[in-house]
């Protein structure tokens, strides 16, 4: 049995491949359109009544996402 270590353990690499599978790759070509949809929501956050997030914190967040 082929098995490959992985941050959560040994597993085995036929697992691995059928429930990873490109997923890392894949996920690349979506990083743009996610923190694009996590701008919009932690705004939405900090425009509600009471505000989840400070207007301070959404302002951080959507620098470091940029």
């Amino acid at each position: 049995m082929k098995t490959q270590k992985t941050t959560v353990g040994t597993i085995n690499s036929d697992v691995l491949a059928f429930t990873a599978g490109r997923d890392v790759e894949l996920d690349i070509n979506l990083i743009k359109a996610d923190c694009i949809g996590t701008a919009a929501h932690v705004t939405m956050l900090s425009e509600m009544t009471p505000p989840v997030l400070t207007k301070t914190a959404r302002t951080k967040i959507i620098r470091e996402l940029k």
